[in-house]
């Protein structure tokens, strides 16, 4: 069977593959023809050069199948088989005219001379069997140099503490941080990295780098706490480094707010934080109040924030949400918690104005229907006519009330109508006076509460002074109303 094994020149291996051509088609007496195929492996020895010690280099090593056929890679090994030297990647095949790689990686141990062999068997006929020679050698190493700076004691509960773990590189080469592991040791994990833990990382002989933590123990978390930090390094005499966290933690105080009476616009609401208290006993606790939502019309604030007992004045029905949040002597703060005044009126029907500019000054009016603005029932802020006499003469309990006239200011002013007889009223809104005010046009808010529940809220810009704005009527019994909204002088 005759066999051609094509040279390297190119003219020579198409001579070489025509006479192939021929042959399988019959000339010569029309026998078969073999493909064999046929290994090169470039360079007789592969060398890492200086590679410093537990320090990694990778190399590539070329194959190519100049053969006919498809090469068989049976098997890739180093000799011997303790050389530190490992297989990252190794064909098992080769196309023919094709080439492919074998990748190694030399990671001496000590210092000192690589002496290794590579060999391949394969089904090259010629070349079953194939050597390469590989060298290194290890003059230099890294060296770990590791400090601390942890203070974890007393932490408070949801607060952060920082450390840090210094690593310096004090050898003949660069040191080579390979790995940076957080192992958490108790229940809890309240230890963690700040920024990048990425590696490897090489660092230059006499330069060092920090790794800051971060212990934030959780409320409720586990005290004391511990964790490991390992590191590993090129540094052949402390290749791991294990270094253990440990922390504890400052309880922090329990804030508390004695529950709330209820509540009608106009009374004072007590805030009582005295039954707070802190596990560890760390007195005196300062205190800290915070409004954190009050009904629209609402401009109270609370007397004195930072007090144990303080009070805040209800000026308007809705909810008032409260925050407290206090600290103990060694400065660890308290969850905030938080409670809410409900300010309900007691009233069967209760009427609020407020504005939006703070020059503006308008008046809230209420008449049965069939009254005017400035009638003998209109109830509002001129003298005699803040109660008007309605229904039953001499009951007050079917007779409105003006209980807040303001002058200034946002508002609201307030008229509150007990015990109403059977009947229809009107809300109506006088623009008193802009108090000379440039830019006078104001909105007026209207609301109507029905038992101390919100049913009716009313909107209306007004521009001018002494417009009349006629908002709605309510029918009662029921409660059922009618927005009117007609205005008198607006624009």
């Amino acid at each position: 069977m005759p066999v051609c094994r094509p040279p390297f020149a190119s003219h020579a291996r198409l001579a070489c593959l025509t006479t192939l051509l021929a042959l399988a088609l019959g000339c010569g007496g029309g026998g078969t023809v073999a493909l064999t195929p046929q290994l090169v492996l470039h360079g007789a020895a592969l060398d890492f050069g200086e590679v410093p010690v537990l320090t990694t280099a990778e190399a590539t090593i070329r194959l190519d199948n100049l053969g006919g056929g498809p090469l068989s890679i049976f098997e890739t090994r180093v000799d011997p088989a303790d050389a530190p030297v490992a297989i990252l990647e190794a064909p098992s095949s080769i196309a023919s005219g094709e080439h492919a790689s074998i990748v190694l990686a030399y990671t001496p141990p000590a210092l000192g001379t690589l002496d290794a062999t590579l060999r391949l068997t394969t089904d090259d006929p010629d070349r079953p069997s194939v050597s390469l020679a590989l060298q290194g050698h290890s003059s230099t190493q890294g060296r770990a140099e590791v400090s601390a700076s942890l203070d974890f004691a007393g932490v408070c509960e949801g607060v952060e503490r920082l450390g840090r773990i210094d690593i310096r590189s004090t050898g003949t080469a660069p040191l080579s941080l390979t790995g940076v592991e957080l192992v958490q040791t108790g229940d809890g994990a309240d230890f963690s990295f700040v920024g990048s833990t990425r590696t490897p990382v090489a660092i230059p002989p006499g330069e060092s780098i920090s790794l800051p933590l971060r212990y934030q123990p959780a409320f409720g978390a586990p005290s004391p706490a511990a964790a490991t930090l390992v590191l590993t390094t090129s540094d052949p005499e402390q290749p791991r480094v294990d270094l253990a966290l440990n922390a504890s933690i400052n309880r922090a105080p329990i804030a508390h707010i004695a529950p709330f009476p209820a509540l009608a616009p106009g009374s004072i609401l007590s805030l009582d934080g005295t039954g707070s208290t802190d596990p560890e006993g760390q007195t005196p606790l300062t205190h800290a109040w915070t409004l954190e939502r009050a009904p629209d019309d609402s401009r109270t604030a609370i007397e004195d924030a930072t007090a144990a007992q303080t009070a805040l004045t209800i000026d308007a029905a809705g909810a008032y949400d409260l925050a407290l949040t206090v600290t103990d002597a060694a400065g660890c703060a308290s969850q905030t918690v938080r409670a809410t005044a409900l300010a309900q009126t007691a009233e069967a029907l209760r009427f609020e104005l407020f504005w939006d500019n703070l020059d503006s000054d308008l008046d809230l009016h209420l008449t049965p229907e069939g009254g005017d603005f400035f009638g003998p029932l209109d109830c509002h802020f001129a003298e005699g006519q803040l109660s008007p006499d309605w229904g039953v003469l001499g009951e007050a309990g079917d007779d409105p009330t003006l209980i807040r006239d303001a002058l200034s200011g946002y508002g609201p002013e307030i008229i509150s109508l007990p015990d109403p007889t059977a009947g229809t009223y009107r809300a109506l809104v006088h623009y008193f006076s802009a108090h000379h005010e440039r830019a006078p046009a104001t909105t007026a808010t209207l609301r109507l509460y029905r038992f101390g529940v919100l049913v009716r809220e009313a909107r209306r810009a007004l521009s001018l002074e002494d417009a009349r704005w006629e908002v709605l009527s309510v029918t009662w019994p029921g409660g059922d109303f009618s927005l009117i909204d007609l205005c008198e002088g607006c624009e």
